[in-house]
Order: structure tokens, then sequence, then C-alpha cells
């Protein structure tokens, strides 16, 4: 809900993913802690769904959410990614859907692309399974780690996107991701709502003082393979 060019992250997040044309419903799936209330009422302020479960166990609260809006596929953005590419979302649910006999879960390649423009998919029969079967806290609290090591019977794939820039953050967890937000905005103007990859990235390869502001923040550890 912080606030960047007079819009909280949720809503840049969230425009900015329905520009992607594969979007076929946008649910928010966000918890029952009540510190999450005013979320979820900005959030049915502005006509988006929103499912709530548990703080905690974030892979029930998932797998719940599919189960009830019946989905065959899942995509999975985190709202700590403002910035969230439309156009590398697409290209991951094609490549998804190309390869979808093959494959059960795919995500774009962070060894290419800034932290920032992450995006998982998977079947919802795939998350199903890892609800019923992840026992490790892990692995229920982050979602996808489960399902990356059933190499026997979910067959990952990783979407390499058309930009070198990992050493790059454009996730928002800490105050100085938060400023280098702000700054690119500040640089960029109105124009950022509506910036490619490739212009954001062109942004801070012209403004190495934006992205020195957080060039020392470590990132928490992520043991599913859209990390490494």
């Amino acid at each position: 809900m912080a606030s960047v060019g007079g819009r909280p992250l949720i809503d840049w997040h969230i425009d900015r993913l329905a520009m992607a044309t594969s979007v076929d419903q946008l649910v928010v799936a966000t918890s029952t802690n009540p510190a999450d209330d005013p979320l979820a009422e900005h959030l049915a302020a502005r006509g988006v769904a929103v499912f709530r479960g548990s703080e905690e166990n974030v892979l029930d609260r998932f797998a719940e959410c599919a189960a009830h809006y019946k989905t065959e596929i899942v995509t999975r953005t985190t709202a700590d990614c403002p910035l969230i590419d439309p156009m590398l979302y697409d290209a991951l649910v094609e490549t998804f859907l190309q390869r979808r006999s093959d494959q059960h879960i795919g995500a774009i390649s962070l060894t290419h692309a800034p932290r920032g423009f992450d995006v998982e998919i998977f079947t919802n029969q795939a998350l199903q399974q890892a609800g019923r079967e992840a026992s490790d806290p892990y692995d229920r609290e982050h979602v996808t780690p489960f399902l990356y090591r059933q190499a026997d019977r979910i067959h990952p794939i990783l979407y390499l996107p058309p930009i070198d820039a990992a050493q790059f953050r454009l996730c928002v967890d800490e105050q100085r991701d938060l400023d280098l937000i702000a700054a690119l905005y500040q640089a960029m103007g109105s124009d950022l709502f509506r910036a490619t990859a490739q212009e954001i990235v062109a942004t801070l390869e012209a403004r190495p003082d934006i992205a020195e502001i957080n060039r020392y923040v470590l990132q928490k550890t992520h043991a599913d393979s859209s990390a490494k």
C-alpha cells in the first residue's frame, strides 16, 4: 500500500499485469490477518477479486484459491513486484502452453531478468498435489519449492527473457527498494507505468545512481529453481 506517483504499489502491480493478454482471471490471494483488511478493502473498492486464507500456510492459501476458481492453469506473481512486465508474463505463458505435455511448472529465469519480474506458472493439478503432499513448513510458506524438487514427475522449465540484467533489483522488500522505484518514477515520470522491461533496464543502465540505491540489499534465500 506504499505509494509511488500517487498510487499504491499494489495498483502498479495489478494495472501492469492487466496489460498481459493471457490473463483470464486476476485474484489477489491475501491473508485473513486483520492487518490485511485495508488491502482487501482497497482491492474490493476497485473491483479486484480477493481470496483470503492462511497467513503462514501460503501453499494452502494458493491451493484453496485455485480450487475455488476451478482454474486449470495457475500463474503466480507477488505484489512486491510493482513493475511486473506483461510481455514477459505472456511469453512465459506461451512457452508453458506450447510444452505443456512435458512440463508442469515454469518460471522466468532470474539469471537473466532482474528480481522483480518474477512469474511462475503451473497446473492446478500440480498445485493441489503439493497442497496434499508437502509437509515441510518452508514448502508450505513459499508455495512452489516442493514442486521444483519433484524431478521424477514435475518437469520445470525456465523462460530466458531477451534481456541480461540480473544485477538489478526491482522488487520491494525494504525501504531502499521503495526508494529505487520512487527514483525510477522521478526519472521516467508517467512513462514508467507502461514501460517495458527493456526500457526500465535501459534507464537503470543509463542512471547508475538509481541502480546504486538498493545495490547492497540482500535477497532472502529461496530454494526453488526460479531463484537460481
